[in-house]
């Protein structure tokens, strides 16, 4: 009993000997959600029923709140044209130190050309997914997609990222959406720092 009211005294006396740690603060990112990201695409397409390469530019914009505004295009082409494009709006939550999942909600945007079943179409995209550092230079992240274009559509990408310094890094992906299957590679400049 005394040794508890001693322990009672010295946590509500301020100035006392005896302290505990502070909780951490929650909802600190690690990660930079405003970039310009620019990638070598090569696609193997059965809606232009062709491989085709070409490149991707992908713009972020970190919002307040957790919220991001992202942009993206893409073209690619060889006997056939593969236009993409995508604006939508995403939210960030960081669930631990090193670990945040998001949603992405985008408008998007599909035309296929000299095909011999050309067609272009509109709809809406998602995205759920999670990023994590597994070393203060490298990044694992993964996502499940769902497109609604003609028809509804999922998927499943993979990537990984390497920071050569703050702003800089190098990434790649894997991605596979019912009949579209992607390999990306490229280079990100990310604007202010990350919160290590």
């Amino acid at each position: 009993m005394t040794m508890l009211l001693a322990l009672l005294a010295t946590a509500l006396i301020p100035g006392s000997s005896v302290s505990t740690p502070a909780p951490p603060i929650l909802g600190e990112s690690q990660f930079g959600y405003t970039y310009v990201e620019l990638n070598y695409l090569l696609t193997d397409s059965d809606a232009a029923d062709d491989t085709l390469g070409g490149l991707e530019l992908v713009g972020s914009l970190e919002l307040p709140l957790h919220f991001f505004g992202q942009l993206g295009i893409s073209r690619q082409s060889d006997n056939a044209d593969l236009d993409q494009f995508r604006l939508g709006v995403g939210y960030y939550l960081p669930v631990a130190e090193q670990f945040d999942v998001y949603g992405l909600l985008s408008y998007a945007r599909f035309e296929v050309d000299d095909s011999g079943a050309d067609f272009d179409d509109d709809g809406t995209a998602a995205e759920i997914g999670a990023r994590t550092l597994i070393s203060p230079k490298f990044e694992l992240n993964g996502a499940g997609k769902w497109t609604n274009l003609d028809d509804d559509e999922v998927g499943l990408g993979l990537g990984a990222r390497y920071y050569m310094t703050e702003a800089l890094s190098l990434g790649g992906r894997l991605e596979t959406i019912d009949d579209e299957d992607t390999i990306a590679v490229g280079v990100r400049y990310q604007l202010g720092t990350r919160r290590d």
